[in-house]
């Protein structure tokens, strides 16, 4: 299903945006380093940013690998001491929305707070549909949540009735009070939506 999502048809893969964000943005590495740390999760194809390899160095990750350079691997099971603020940048394009449940899809985007640099991005791609027609999220819930986990919107591109919705985040601190509100569902709207969700715990 995300390879369809990333098909040629509805605008190829997300990286374009991705990259044209970090361009613009002019992102430096973390110190020490030459070049931008990227943990591509969900990786679909090994040369994602072959174009940008001589100032991103990707590593890219799957549940279940389709090339020998992508690592097969669950990002929930990474070890968190040993990638605590490693990555100048984490993409989750089409990632979030088929964790299957809800606390999980919340931890994942915890984690990604916990494994970015100081001063790092995190790239959030997912289908409009999951906040834009879900009776537990909307855009302005997804923003207060991802407030709450200690992110600070910087970029953000979809259009009303379109199929894709992206954003860019810089780490910032997590509000462990705001946090709470976010510990269970609530159901935002009514009538024929569907049950996307985020929990944080």
């Amino acid at each position: 299903m995300s390879s369809i999502g990333q098909g040629k048809d509805r605008g190829g893969g997300s990286e374009k945006v991705l990259i044209g964000w970090l361009k613009e943005r002019r992102v430096s590495p973390k110190e020490g380093h030459n070049k931008l740390r990227l943990l591509e999760v969900g990786a679909l194809k090994p040369d994602n940013y072959d174009s940008c390899a001589s100032w991103i160095a990707v590593t890219p990750i799957d549940l279940r690998s389709r090339h020998p350079s992508i690592l097969e691997q669950d990002f929930l099971l990474m070890d968190e001491a040993d990638h605590r603020e490693k990555w100048n940048v984490i993409s989750l394009s089409l990632v979030v929305n088929y964790v299957p449940e809800p606390k999980d899809r919340g931890r994942m985007l915890s984690l990604a707070h916990t494994m970015l640099a100081s001063d790092g991005l995190l790239y959030l791609a997912l289908p409009l549909p999951c906040v834009e027609n879900s009776r537990y999220l909307t855009p302005d819930a997804l923003q207060t949540l991802m407030t709450a986990i200690g992110f600070v919107q910087v970029k953000e591109r979809w259009k009303k009735g379109g199929k894709m919705a992206y954003w860019l985040y810089t780490k910032g601190v997590r509000d462990e009070v705001a946090v709470d509100q976010f510990r269970k569902k609530e159901v935002c709207r009514q009538g024929n939506r569907n049950n996307f969700a985020i929990i944080l715990q």
